[in-house]
């Protein structure tokens, strides 16, 4: 994987997460929670990206099951 190169393509998303949104209630959420375990929000990073990738593929999995409802 080009890191480099993934992070330009990145770069052309639009932005997801603002604090008056769904996705950024979540964020916030487990940043709390990591924060109470005694995590700064430094280390809560890791935890943080890999809790929004698992969410962006869960929502991507019902959205794509409501998608194959609606044709059948």
């Amino acid at each position: 994987m080009d890191i480099c190169e993934e992070l330009r393509i990145n770069g052309h998303q639009p932005m997801r997460g603002a604090t008056d949104t769904e996705l950024g209630a979540f964020f916030q959420a487990i940043v709390s929670q990591n924060t109470e375990a005694g995590f700064t929000i430094e280390e809560s990073i890791p935890m943080l990206l890999s809790q929004a990738h698992a969410y962006g593929i869960i929502c991507g999995k019902r959205e794509e099951r409501a998608r194959k409802r609606k044709h059948i």
